[in-house]
């Protein structure tokens, strides 16, 4: 999909600035974790699913679990206060999560997936140790998530593909690497709000698809090159 290419795109941007970087770590060096910043993030995803047919003779919930891995790209500025930091970060990720289970009186297939995310967040944090080289941070804002809903033998109209604006929270800790100023790592946690109800025909007749997106939970690390 053409957000998968964008986010390959950028991260081949970002590997070739690391070395640009690199070459100026030797120079005046600044407070940790200020100033811009860009780097790479990947972990695993759940989300709270919940589907089920109704207008069939077999109706009911359907097991449908949306789980898996993901990966991209994240960049932001951080400003500091003493030892406070207060900065905004944003960040394209695509997703793995998707799931299939029989419907339309076991006919047919139905298929929830969740292809991509973007954020839009604050950040605080509190900077600490010898070196000021850890921090703790809290981080919330907008959210943007891309899914889609089908069936396999269903009419045009039984197949969604649609995004949701919700908003996103969570927190992490980050630390720079080997005593350089300019690399960090960080592992961070983030509940992204998907308050997507919804029904479609899943073979052009009475079967009705009713399915809930109620909310996404990220794990991931992060590799940050400074500038």
């Amino acid at each position: 999909m053409k957000f998968s290419k964008s986010v390959f795109g950028l991260s081949c941007a970002l590997g070739l600035a690391i070395s640009a970087t690199s070459a100026q770590a030797a120079g005046d060096e600044p407070d940790k974790f200020s100033g811009f910043y860009a780097g790479l993030v990947s972990g695993y995803a759940t989300a709270e699913t919940d589907f089920n047919q109704t207008g069939g003779a077999v109706n009911g919930p359907r097991n449908i679990d949306l789980d898996g891995g993901h990966a991209g790209i994240t960049a932001g500025y951080n400003g500091r206060y003493d030892k406070f930091l207060f900065g905004f970060e944003g960040d394209a990720t695509t997703l793995g999560l998707d799931d299939t289970a029989s419907c339309d009186d076991g006919a047919g297939t139905c298929t929830l997936d969740i292809d991509a995310l973007v954020t839009v967040r604050g950040r605080i944090g509190y900077v600490f140790g010898e070196e000021e080289q850890f921090l703790v941070f809290a981080t919330g804002g907008l959210a943007n998530t891309w899914w889609g809903a089908r069936s396999t033998n269903g009419p045009a109209g039984s197949n969604i593909e649609a995004t949701e604006l919700g908003f996103t929270v969570g927190g992490g800790f980050g630390a720079y690497l080997m005593d350089t100023n300019w690399m960090s790592v960080k592992v961070e946690y983030l509940y992204v709000d998907m308050d997507v109800k919804r029904s479609y025909d899943i073979s052009g007749s009475t079967r009705i698809g009713n399915f809930k997106l109620d909310g996404l939970h990220l794990v991931r690390a992060g590799w940050n090159v400074h500038f």
